[in-house]
């Protein structure tokens, strides 16, 4: 892979720093600006425990600031560690290291396409690279630049890439948070851009974290802007959830608060989970458009447990397997976390 100058790596590190530094002085201003309490009541019928992914040997595994998660049709839980490479953890706890720390800066967000090759937002060096299935990695889009330029991959710019998803025709779609736009790249290398910050309602402030719906709906956490916001292939843009104001509180999906909202995955049922990482917790927005709190008690911190009674520490990202189990990079305590649905009242 071609290197990056030494001032180029710094400032993309700098400005990821940055980044990262002002994500806990959301939970601050949330905590003397919400009126409502720390840990809102649910009104859904089923509960979470929350326990830390371990290895063979039954301990916890720990990262290096985990921020990306993706799972393969194998049931391997793939983990993009921000200040490390990329490892991969099997449905047995066996921990294998797929990509050096040396061998990508900064990665971000990861997805899988249908025929198994991984996808990277590598925001150290504002490119997306892909990791085939013989581990071969090839650089996909971007110079290395940072830039807004469209058109042909290998000369297309990007700034700050963070979530990224593809669909079953095999397009790549980027959330290039440092232009605030919804970027894709075709399987024909060319890349465009799907929504800008002013086509989008409200316009978009800081997006992190995109998932693809089986309806081809790209839902895009905006973190900045405390929404979820849905986007048509065609490009219309509406908020899904959140009101814009920074809180913590649950109901209708338009009226609920966020802070931070980070990333986002959807389960077998069409339920919504999302990182609220200024909230230290797991969100839920249910089939009927309401806003839930599956784990999390607004308050950081580390411990296992049910519900309100776990704690994590600015939840990065969000996955979901076959089984419809759920894993959260909690960033703050460099672990993984474990969710799953245990009973229906």
């Amino acid at each position: 892979m071609r290197g990056l100058s030494i001032l180029q790596r710094e400032t993309s590190l700098q400005i990821h720093q940055q980044i990262m530094r002002f994500i806990p002085l959301l939970a601050i201003l949330m905590a003397v600006l919400a009126a409502c309490s720390s840990s809102p009541s649910n009104n859904i019928n089923f509960r979470f425990v929350v326990t830390t992914l371990v290895d063979a040997n039954n301990e916890p595994i720990t990262f290096a600031r985990p921020e990306g998660l993706a799972i393969d049709k194998d049931g391997n839980l793939f983990v993009a560690e921000a200040i490390g490479g990329i490892r991969r953890v099997s449905p047995e706890g066996v921990v294998s290291t797929i990509i050096q720390d040396d061998e990508v800066a900064l990665p971000s967000k990861l997805a899988f396409d249908s025929e198994g090759n991984l996808y990277i937002t590598e925001s150290g060096r504002n490119r997306i690279i892909r990791v085939d299935q013989s581990g071969r990695i090839t650089v996909v889009a971007g110079t290395g630049e940072m830039g807004l330029d469209d058109g042909d991959a290998e000369q297309a710019q990007f700034f700050l890439p963070l979530g990224i998803a593809v669909d079953e025709s095999g397009t790549i779609y980027v959330a290039d948070s440092g232009n605030n736009r919804i970027r894709w790249v075709s399987p024909q290398g060319e890349v465009g851009t799907l929504v800008d910050s002013e086509g989008a309602e409200s316009g978009f402030i800081g997006i992190s974290g995109i998932t693809l719906a089986s309806s081809d709906i790209l839902y895009v956490a905006d973190a900045d802007g405390k929404r979820i916001h849905a986007i048509t292939p065609e490009g219309a843009v509406s908020t899904f959830a959140g009101n814009g104001e920074i809180g913590f509180s649950n109901g209708p999906a338009l009226e609920a608060r966020f802070n931070g909202p980070s990333d986002i995955a959807i389960d077998s049922q069409g339920n919504f989970y999302i990182a609220d990482l200024g909230n230290h917790s797991i969100r839920i927005i249910t089939p009927d458009g309401h806003v839930n709190t599956a784990a999390g008690n607004g308050e950081s911190g580390y411990g296992d447990g049910e519900g309100a009674d776990a704690q994590f520490m600015y939840p990065q990202a969000v996955a979901i397997d076959a089984n419809d189990t759920i894993y959260v990079a909690d960033s703050g305590n460099n672990v993984i976390r474990v969710m799953r649905r245990v009973s229906d009242e």
